[in-house]
């Protein structure tokens, strides 16, 4: 199956297709071979693990009266589909995450393997 190429935009029926450059990277994508995956800021969710956005397969065309066709909906796992290899786990500590022997003790339904090696902080509070 072809690799996909996944676009957090504006609704595309909203956009001016003359001058957009998502538009015209989502057309250079394709034109790779690459699927195209539109998504709205708004259905990102992060939940048991798991990155999704609710969004469209579309095929998009290089013509400003109709720049686009939608393919099919669907829920995609952004993560799965572009680093597959990449572990993800939820909110925690810290000094958990960052200790495996105690995560392993504290959280053993974690799927995480040995100390973590990259900490995404909301902010710093």
């Amino acid at each position: 199956m072809s690799p996909i190429a996944a676009f957090q935009m504006d609704a595309l029926d909203a956009i001016n297709p003359k001058g957009d450059t998502t538009l015209a990277l989502m057309l250079e994508a394709q034109a790779r071979g690459y699927r195209v995956f539109h998504y709205l800021p708004s259905t990102l969710a992060f939940e048991n693990g798991k990155l999704t956005a609710a969004g469209h397969f579309v095929r998009v065309h290089d013509d400003v009266n109709h720049h686009y066709d939608v393919i099919s909906a669907e829920t995609l796992d952004l993560r799965q589909a572009r680093a597959p290899w990449l572990e993800v786990d939820g909110e925690m500590h810290a000094d958990v995450a960052l200790d495996g022997k105690a995560r392993a003790v504290l959280m053993p339904h974690s799927d995480l393997i040995g100390d973590a090696n990259l900490l995404v902080l909301p902010n710093i509070d």
